[in-house]
């Protein structure tokens, strides 16, 4: 209950509002101390020196709570004096396209990342949300065209293009991979959450194939799939790479008139203790804490 803003204003009174001992002092209720915290509202309550009982006019105690807000793409969230927690940050990435069909099929996409990890915040930090958008699909047809890599929000960890698939038949194009989620802590990268990979292009002869083991673009963006040579080739174009902490490569075209391997998934960055898992959940940033 607030204090009264005018008139007559007693020590049992703050002492109810604030908590305390007895006896009662005064100068147990600086701002700042154990009864008075810097984020209850007490604007003329000083940090020190002269006190007196007309300074706690209006004054109120406030009891933070558990919230959770999210983000979107761009979006920022600035840590106010009342936090009392660590944050959790729940980051899930997009997904990548699935690989176009030939006679076989293509491979499907790999499925989002979702990073939960906990991050130690003070007062005043601002926290960025960056959301990657979901790779697109490779095409159908000879020289269809390839899945377009997945955005990869204000921060640019975008996908890759899925490769071109080949020139003659039904080949399929490569998916293309999905952009990575991204928060930052006063523009530095504290949770990553990897975009899944595009599925490589079915083939005449065989489908679409899986990831091999994983191989980094170099760069936070992922790397294009490997497009399928000249006709009269008749194979499926590789799969794009993911974006991430470090993006992955794009998928490689095994030679002949067969299915290309899809791409490898973004690179996550995990705070410690956090876990990384797929997610087919939609895109987005979460921040839980007491405040």
């Amino acid at each position: 209950m607030t204090l009264p803003s005018s008139g007559p204003i007693s020590l049992n009174a703050i002492q109810t509002e604030f908590g305390g001992t007895n006896p009662i002092g005064l100068s147990e209720y600086y701002k700042g101390g154990t009864y008075v915290r810097n984020y209850d509202i007490a604007p003329n309550v000083p940090t020190s020196g002269p006190i007196s009982l007309s300074d706690f006019y209006g004054a109120s105690h406030y009891t933070p709570i558990f919230r959770t807000i999210t983000l979107t793409d761009g979006a920022t969230f600035t840590v106010p004096n009342s936090l009392i927690s660590q944050l959790k940050i729940t980051a899930i990435s997009s997904p990548g396209g699935n690989g176009g069909n030939d006679v076989q099929s293509g491979y499907n996409g790999y499925p989002a990342h979702q990073v939960i990890g906990n991050v130690t915040a003070t007062t005043g930090d601002v926290f960025l949300a960056s959301i990657g958008g979901t790779g697109g699909n490779g095409s159908t047809g000879a020289g269809s065209g390839a899945g377009a890599g997945g955005a990869g929000g204000v921060l640019g960890y975008s996908g890759g293009r899925g490769g071109e698939p080949g020139g003659s038949g039904s080949s399929g194009g490569g998916g293309g991979g999905g952009g990575a989620t991204v928060v930052t802590q006063n523009s530095t990268p504290v949770v990553v959450a990897g975009g899944g990979a595009g599925g490589g292009g079915g083939g005449l002869n065989t489908p679409g194939q899986p990831q091999q083991s994983y191989t980094s673009s170099g760069t936070i963006s992922g790397g294009p799939g490997q497009d399928k040579g000249p006709s009269p080739n008749d194979g499926g174009g590789g799969g794009g790479g993911g974006g991430g902490q470090l993006g992955g490569a794009g998928g490689a075209d095994p030679g002949g008139d067969n299915g290309a391997y899809s791409g490898s998934d973004g690179a996550d960055l995990i705070p410690a203790g956090g876990s990384s898992t797929p997610s087919y959940a939609s895109p987005t940033v979460i921040i839980q804490g007491t405040w």
